[in-house]
């Protein structure tokens, strides 16, 4: 299949973002997964990238707008509010407020509209709790390749719930922006029963990668200096594209990286609005 026409696919929720770094204003710009995700699929050459979530009328227009001039299709479906976030990063760590959580996607419309992208690649990666673990179950059915990112499960509490499904994930995500570092290798462990890989990013002190039979990689980062929002996105998008075109699960997370610390220096232009 060629992977220029190989689509991917996030189930996430696009999100208001007000984000605090020190030494800089605070900016108030449309974020979520796949915005900042998509940075790094457009520059490993994925072509079809589509977004289902759900938005607020308020800010529904700005919200495709901008999507769409990233190279990503939003199917919105329509919600009380947009997901709305505060992000303060002060010495190296994330601390996050919610604001406005527009609750569940509607699992019968999602899987109906997920059945007819039949997407490659998917990678579900809930900002709070609008991603329901059964859901997550049911659309391992619909991809060849499906990542977790667990930052919204571990938000909304369902971690649990996750852990017990007996469907088996084909790489999952978590960081210590949400999970301390003396609790990862435990977590980890426990993960490896629903997915054969797991990431465990740490900021600037790299990432630790787990696999099947007990195998624990180091993979180092460049440190660079810039806002870290993103971040995380840019790492779980990266490796799971490069996993569905059959690199090794170290080499997929030394680009990922690669591409994240990149994002950091660089990234793309701020969707910030007033």
């Amino acid at each position: 299949m060629d992977e220029m026409k190989d689509p991917l696919l996030y189930i996430s929720n696009p999100t208001v973002d007000v984000v605090r770094v020190a030494g800089s204003r605070a900016y108030r710009s449309v974020g979520g997964p796949g915005l900042h995700g998509s940075w790094a699929a457009i520059r490993l050459g994925v072509g079809g990238i589509y977004l289902v979530g759900m938005a607020g009328s308020g800010e529904a227009g700005l919200i495709a707008e901008t999507y769409r001039s990233r190279g990503i299709e939003p199917i919105l479906l329509d919600a009380k509010c947009t997901a709305t976030f505060i992000h303060t990063y002060i010495g190296g760590g994330r601390r996050t407020e919610i604001k406005c959580a527009p609750g569940p996607m509607p699992t019968a419309r999602v899987l109906k509209l997920v059945s007819k992208l039949r997407p490659r690649i998917m990678i579900i990666a809930p900002v709070y709790d609008e991603v329901k673990p059964s859901l997550a179950a049911e659309l391992r059915e619909y991809c060849e390749l499906n990542m977790i990112d667990l930052q919204g499960f571990i938000r909304a509490k369902l971690l649990e719930e996750i852990l017990k499904l007996r469907v088996t994930f084909s790489a999952i995500h978590f960081s210590s922006d949400d999970v301390p570092e003396a609790e990862a290798a435990a977590l980890a462990s426990r993960l490896l029963k629903v997915s054969p890989i797991v990431y465990y990013t740490k900021a600037s002190r790299g990432v630790d990668i787990y696999l099947e039979g007990g195998f624990v990689k180091h993979v180092a980062v460049r440190v660079v200096e810039g806002d870290p929002t993103g971040a995380g996105d840019v790492f779980t998008t990266a490796s799971a594209i490069m996993l569905s075109r059959g690199v090794e699960p170290v080499e997929a997370a030394e680009t990922a990286a690669t591409l994240a610390s990149a994002y950091v220096a660089r990234g793309a232009p701020r969707a910030e609005y007033t």
